[in-house]
């Protein structure tokens, strides 16, 4: 069932009550303990943890308590804003609308202003620069489906020069691997599809084991890094493998339109028509 603007408002008046217990208790269910390798204070990535977890679990309203507490008990970190905005974006995204634009824009811009003041504190540049990144690539889709094709292209790849500074910085920090891997898979798919596109190799192998590493070992990019490789596999015809990746993401999250939804274009693609009806009946 999609979210109407009334429940998007719901959701923000909500998040304005948000509790100072949102960090002392488990908020998601999943313990994260906080620990990271580009040296952020436990309980600031913890929140970043189990901010995203909520939104993987379609818990939008506690998603953005937690990433409002955030943004007040680390004012100098973007965290929360940058928490806050993927919320709004995982809403609209979900309704196929652009609702909640204001919004979005607003947390977007707090966002980015948090980053440059914290640029100030060179400890926090890797955090810095990986918050960016989420940010601009963050935005390059949104620019994407407005139909903004080169301002998003643009975007997007100054979000993939900051991913790979993390990645010098960090190299244990196995969650860029996904925005690494995607660039390498889908680059050669489209060079090879479009015509007028040079051929700039075949790296689709070494994208989707970028992709399968950042789902094993990543500590926040686990969820997207699946349906990143569903859609992959899929593209590559290899349903068996589509399937395996989304249904194993649905296990995890059953409660997510977008898995869901997912997972219904995937088993309509492999001909399993009455999985695929059961499962886009999940989320009307």
């Amino acid at each position: 069932m999609s979210i109407t603007r009334r429940t998007a408002l719901g959701l923000f008046g909500g998040a304005l009550l948000a509790p100072s217990w949102a960090f002392g208790d488990d908020v998601s269910g999943k313990s994260f303990s906080g620990e990271n390798p580009l040296g952020v204070p436990r309980p600031e990535f913890r929140a970043a943890q189990d901010g995203l977890d909520l939104i993987y679990q379609r818990r939008y309203k506690e998603s953005l308590q937690v990433f409002e507490v955030a943004g007040v008990d680390f004012p100098d970190s973007a965290i929360g804003p940058v928490g806050r905005a993927l919320v709004w974006q995982a809403v609209m995204y979900e309704d196929y609308d652009f609702d909640q634009e204001r919004a979005y824009r607003g947390e977007y811009a707090d966002g980015m202003d948090r980053i440059k003041r914290g640029r100030r504190d060179t400890s926090r540049k890797t955090w810095n620069d990986f918050l960016e990144a989420v940010l601009l690539g963050l935005d390059a889709m949104y620019d994407f489906r407005h139909g903004d094709v080169l301002r998003a292209f643009n975007k997007a790849w100054d979000a993939m020069e900051l991913i790979k500074t993390v990645q010098r910085a960090a190299p244990t920090f196995y969650d860029v691997k996904l925005a690494l891997g995607m660039y390498d898979y889908w680059r050669t798919v489209f060079s090879q599809s479009i015509d007028g596109l040079p051929n700039l190799g075949d790296f689709r192998a070494v994208g989707l084991a970028q992709m399968q590493e950042a789902r094993e070992k990543g500590i926040l990019a686990q969820a997207p890094a699946a349906l990143v490789l569903a859609y992959s596999y899929l593209e590559k015809k290899d349903y068996k493998a589509a399937i395996t990746e989304a249904e194993g993401v649905r296990d995890l999250y059953p409660g997510s339109v977008l898995i869901e939804t997912t997972l219904g274009r995937v088993y309509r693609k492999a001909d399993r028509f009455d999985d695929s009806l059961r499962s886009f009946e999940r989320v009307l």
